[in-house]
């Protein structure tokens, strides 16, 4: 339970984290209220043409469409006061022309009538202004914009308008955005560490869904936090969110999986196929990609604590912590129904959790499997013991250019000294063999131990093993003589002997 606690005690560090707030950016927005929205025709309109209209619902559609916008802006006075420069920001899906209290300040691509008239522009541009066309209150903000090149129909297309201190668009975004380094750093180390497990054991499908979710997680993200490192143009956004939507399915996909796998006996196809329905239901009728990327884990999430938790009613230790982390992470994702930096440390601090059961589950089949391989091996040390009693091996033994045959359980010591092994063999003393140790032990059945680099012993032949103060030890034979035991060894010939 050590691995799964601290998978808990982290989550509860990412729940620490999302609840931080972030720290407000300068930057002054629109009046919103001021907004009005003209059909584009010949040149600048008055904005009190009768087909002009004041903003609904706070939403600029820029998508297919060829419009003016006109909206108010006040600045604070340390805006104006200040010596550092200022920019006009436009974040939306839209080529775009920019003027300032009546003078041209920018354009972004070329806005058009139609697809073939119009030049996409960036989906983040910025603008310098000069400030003299600056006052505190009263600012006029007039754009032509279009965005005839949509691929996708989003709610809201246009994004933020408004002045800020002057720097790149992206600087701006990657303020958000920086935070990010830690989750995407978690992410992607527990994809390569599982996956590089995984690959090792080449066992089934189910060994790689840590990897994947990590892996999926983080291409999420990555692909999230690519609009503050490349400056891509404003079609490029639609590509960019579906991306975000099928990393997130993926992701979400393997979750169930793993869940499914982990705590259903029968069934498992039927409930897989529950749960994508799930899915793909709070996808469809989710509005906006933000949220439904976020449903892509916030329904595995919930569906995997409900499979956990009839588990977690029997008492089962593992399931409990399942349930409490899904049910956690599900607490932190509802209220906020949208992609943000936090929602990732939260996906960040479930992989943990996830990455803290998995290591505690691949140690304890560690411990197993090394359980099996002493009993395999002492099974098989019983047996060569047994088989050398009964009909003891022979090997050739050649000293000064002569060849003579002795029985191995005969032999109760085999010292290396240089070039040649001195043998000591019952009732003969000792016998000196033209080999060295290391081509001597390959000879040997395995009833013979390592017990240092200088010695091998016939198992038969121990009395006891004796340890020193120093950490090494040496065996006692049944002649009374004494055999060395390094420190290094020490163990395995414990282990050996009992």
């Amino acid at each position: 339970m050590a691995g799964i606690k601290r998978g808990l005690i982290v989550l509860l560090g990412m729940v620490f984290v999302a609840i931080t707030p972030a720290s407000a950016q300068n930057f002054s927005r629109i009046d919103l209220a001021s907004v009005i929205i003209c059909p584009a025709g010949d040149g600048m309109p008055s904005f009190t043409e009768p087909d002009c209209e004041p903003l609904v619902d706070n939403r600029i559609d820029t998508q297919h469409r060829h419009i003016w916008i006109r909206a108010n802006l006040d600045l604070p006075e340390a805006f104006l006061s200040s010596p550092q420069p200022l920019a006009v920001y436009v974040r939306a899906k839209a080529a775009s022309r920019v003027f300032l209290n009546g003078v041209l300040v920018g354009e972004n691509g070329r806005p058009g009538s139609s697809a073939a008239e119009e030049i996409p522009g960036l989906m983040d541009a910025s603008f310098y202004v000069d400030q003299n066309l600056l006052r505190e209150s009263g600012n006029q903000l007039t754009l032509e914009l279009s965005g005839h090149h949509s691929l996708i129909t989003l709610s809201y297309p246009f994004h933020a308008l408004g002045i800020g201190p002057y720097a790149g668009p992206r600087e701006y975004i990657m303020r958000g955005y920086i935070s990010s380094l830690l989750p995407i750093g978690i992410l992607l180390a527990g994809a390569l560490y599982f996956g590089a497990i995984a690959i090792r054991r080449r066992e089934d499908l189910t060994s790689v869904l840590i990897p994947l979710i990590s892996l999926f997680a983080a291409a999420q993200l990555v692909t999230e936090v690519s609009r503050g490192f490349v400056a891509y143009s404003y079609p490029m956004q639609d590509v960019r969110l579906v991306l975000v939507l099928i990393f997130a399915f993926a992701s979400g996909f393997c979750l169930l999986l793993h869940v499914v796998d982990r705590f259903i006996e029968t069934r498992k196809p039927l409930v897989i196929s529950l749960g994508v329905a799930a899915m793909m239901a709070a996808i469809v009728i989710t509005p906006g990609f933000d949220g439904r990327a976020v449903m892509a884990l916030l329904v595995p999430a919930v569906v995997g604590s409900l499979l956990a938790g009839r588990k977690a009613l029997n008492r089962d230790r593992t399931a409990i912590a399942f349930t409490l982390a899904l049910v956690l992470f599900a607490l932190l994702t509802i209220p906020a129904g949208f992609l943000d930096i936090y929602f990732y440390y939260s996906v960040a601090g479930l992989l943990l959790f996830l990455f803290g059961v998995e290591i505690r589950k691949n140690a304890e089949e560690k411990r197993l499997r090394a359980r099996e391989e002493d009993r395999a091996n002492r099974l098989q040390l019983a047996l060569d013991e047994s088989r050398e009693y009964s009909s003891p091996s022979q090997i050739k033994i050649s000293s000064q250019g002569k060849v003579e045959i002795i029985s191995t359980d005969q032999i109760a010591v085999c010292k290396g000294a240089r070039d040649y092994v001195e043998l000591e063999v019952e009732n003969r003393g000792t016998v000196l063999h033209d080999s060295s140790l290391s081509q001597l032990e390959k000879s040997l059945p395995s009833t013979f131990l390592r017990v240092h680099r200088s010695y091998l012993v016939n198992t038969g032949f121990i009395r006891s093993l004796e340890r020193d103060a120093s950490g090494s030890g040496r065996l006692l034979l049944k002649s009374g003589a004494y055999v060395p035991v390094s420190r290094r060894i020490l163990p395995k010939v414990r282990k050996a002997l009992t």
